[in-house]
């Protein structure tokens, strides 16, 4: 080999080492530098999830579906967590995650496959004139299914709704399906003249529905229960209002369950610690498990390419903007375009040291804007139905000064993100929804 080639060799060498003793130099400053002390206190925020005071509906949700006691609702809960607590945060393939709660020692509840054709269903508008057209058969569904739907209405006399279960990724849901049959009940009442008790039904679960959505820590039950106290119950109130006579006097449980939802009602932070705390220890198992493999490769990659702490530190950052000040104004405002940032690419140092991490976080994150989105639509649903109460006549009041309150509102609540306005008709009053 002559002279000029070991030159050239030499270099390309120097050349190599100079560039890995780089690359290791800024490997070992990415694990140092991160997580940051910022994205730290983000983990200790998201990780604050203190319940509110009074009573935890979870147990009753959990237990719905069968006809446990109410005095033995938390002993379920208590056994079921601890069987849950033996199996693996993530299941393998050939391991797959098996559960059954001890609820099933008791009686079921479910309705029939036909009994739950014939409850009303948010998808399909009409629940009174349905319940009028086969009266009979509506007061024997009812009656047959009468213990279930008592267990539903007492969801009601709960505070807040919080998941006393280890997360898991694959883990079992609570029975939220079966608390969607109340209004067929609410309709019968209606329609048999129990005029105040189906209205009194109708607000009471509109305002329960908004205070276990508002409160959970789990965002699977927030989207339901705001979808169950507008579309549903919601729904089933306004058909009773069309054939009411203006000046009827509604209940007092109507005026609070029909209150302008304030920003921090349709906040999403409580629902986002939940999805924390479960990705999170996703991550960490993802982590566990890589560092055990049997497969040399996929140690080697979670220990040099992954780290669970920095990429839960990340995940929390972004998480956390849900909790600040700044989204609670964006949500006061109504702003359909200030979507959470979502986190930057690989191609920074944070991600020299957590290249899987980064990755895995930039697919989790698209998601979460849509769902800020989705709870504001809630919101402007939830100002509609408020707007119906304006459209009740009172003592002295005639048909045309109701109709100018309702038109004052409408233009009260509209605004440069919504127009609130007067069907075509005249008779019926609409909003557009971002989602």
């Amino acid at each position: 080999m002559n002279s000029k080639a070991r030159s050239l060799l030499l270099r390309f060498g120097l050349g190599l080492l100079t560039l890995l003793l780089t690359i290791a130099a800024l490997w070992m400053l990415s694990r140092a530098l991160y997580p940051t002390d910022r994205q730290l206190a983000a983990v200790a925020l998201m990780q604050s999830n203190d319940a509110p005071p009074g009573r935890n509906a979870f147990p009753a949700v959990w237990t719905l579906e069968r006809a446990v006691p109410e005095g033995e609702m938390a002993e379920v809960v208590r056994r079921d967590a601890h069987m849950l607590d033996q199996q693996p945060v993530i299941g393998g393939s050939d391991e797959p995650f098996e559960f059954e709660s001890s609820a099933q020692d008791y009686p079921g509840l479910v309705p029939s496959v036909a009994d739950q054709g014939l409850f009303c269903q948010s998808s399909s508008p009409g629940c009174i004139q349905r319940v009028r057209a086969d009266l009979q058969s509506y007061r024997e569904l009812v009656d047959r299914n009468r213990e279930l739907l008592d267990r539903g209405e007492a969801l009601f006399d709960y505070d807040y709704l919080h998941n006393l279960l280890p997360p898991r990724m694959a883990g079992p849901l609570p029975a939220f399906g079966s608390s969607r049959y109340l209004p067929t009940r609410h309709a019968l009442w209606f329609v048999e003249g129990q005029t105040d008790r189906a209205l009194a039904a109708s607000c009471n679960a509109i305002r329960g529905w908004r205070r276990l959505a508002a409160s959970s820590d789990m965002l699977l039950s927030q989207l339901i229960g705001q979808a169950y106290a507008t579309r549903l119950h919601g729904a089933v109130l306004a058909e009773m209002l069309t054939e009411l006579p203006l000046d009827h006097t509604l209940p007092s449980a109507c005026a609070s369950a029909l209150v302008t939802p304030q920003p921090q009602e349709l906040s999403l932070c409580s629902a986002m610690r939940g999805e924390y705390a479960l990705s999170a220890s996703i991550m960490q198992a993802v982590e566990t498990n890589a560092r055990v493999s049997e497969t040399g490769i996929t140690a080697f990659m979670s220990r040099f390419f992954y780290s669970a702490r920095a990429t839960n530190a990340e995940n929390a950052e972004f998480m956390a903007r849900s909790c600040s000040d700044e989204a609670l104004q964006e949500i006061a405002s109504d702003s359909p375009q200030a979507d959470p940032p979502e986190p930057l690419g690989v191609l920074r140092l944070a991600c020299l040291g957590n290249f899987i991490g980064c990755l895995l976080n930039g697919i989790a994150a698209p998601a979460w804007s849509s769902y800020r989105l989705q709870t504001q639509d809630y919101g402007a649903r939830l100002s509609l139905l408020g707007t119906l109460l304006e459209a009740r006549t009172r003592p002295g009041d005639d048909p045309a000064t109701a109709a100018a309150r309702v038109r004052q509102r409408l233009a009260k609540l509209s605004n440069r993100q919504r127009d609130y306005r007067l069907g075509a008709d005249e008779r019926s009053i609409e909003v557009a929804q971002f989602r």
